[in-house]
């Protein structure tokens, strides 16, 4: 599964002397094939269709897994019962609970910490297999269904290591910076179940939203750099900068 653990990495960097950010948005592969779009959502309607089938074989007591070992939140909630419930939900694209549970059937995990043991495949997900997703978010987040995230950007609220803001000299102490983030795309599959095509497609939408920085000629100016355009030079240049934060 850690192939599949972000759809990209970003890093932002500033050095002393530069005004201008630099941006390197690092994916899986490049460019768009409207062929392996149509493959794509082909592919996840006929599996679909044959994952049904083919579940009417077995019971869901037969085909639930061995979890008396594991230690993962997911083994811990997850039942016969709840199981044989949710085993033949599909969402649109395809993904089903046996998807969901298989990482966490593959990595048990460790008594001294909450693994949660499960993936969502898209957002469809966690409606889908809810029954299973919303006591495990809860247990691990204290953040139920209902729950809402708040956001406070306001700058006035931070407090100083200094004995104010204006003593604080950004030369003398702020060598570099980095911020990373990472999100799932609404109307997208997740990571963990992708394909090249997609991972295509959401690469070919960042593209144009770093183009827009670069034309803007203000502080998020920087460079942009598709994996394959990424050479030895600019790898170990990349690379210096990070080990120096």
């Amino acid at each position: 599964m850690s192939n599949y653990s972000s759809f990209f990495r970003l890093f932002l960097h500033s050095g002393t002397n530069r005004k201008k950010w630099q941006v390197a948005v690092l994916t899986s592969s490049v460019g768009l094939s409207a062929a392996g779009l149509l493959w794509h959502q082909y592919h996840h309607r006929h599996y679909a269709s044959s994952y049904s089938l083919h579940l009417k074989r077995y019971s869901a007591s037969a085909e639930y897994p061995e979890l008396t070992k594991h230690a993962n939140l997911m083994a811990r909630q997850l039942t016969p019962q709840m199981y044989a419930k949710l085993r033949d939900r599909i969402t649109p694209s395809g993904y089903t609970i046996d998807d969901a549970i298989q990482v966490g059937v593959d990595n048990p995990g460790v008594p001294s910490r909450q693994y949660f043991g499960v993936s969502a495949g898209d957002e469809e997900s966690y409606k889908m297999f809810r029954d299973l997703f919303d006591p495990l978010v809860r247990t691990r987040y204290d953040h139920g269904p209902d729950s809402r995230q708040y956001h406070d950007v306001d700058t006035s609220k931070l407090k100083y290591p200094f004995e104010s803001d204006s003593s604080f000299d950004i030369n003398k102490y702020i060598l570099s910076s980095r911020m990373r983030a990472t999100r799932n795309l609404s109307g997208f599959t997740f990571p963990t179940f992708s394909t090249r095509a997609e991972r295509r497609r959401v690469e070919r939408k960042f593209n144009k939203i770093f183009q827009q920085f670069t034309q803007a000629n203000n502080e998020f100016n920087g460079n942009y750099y598709r994996l394959w355009m990424i050479d030895e030079e600019i790898q170990k240049r990349l690379a210096n900068v990070s080990t120096s934060m």
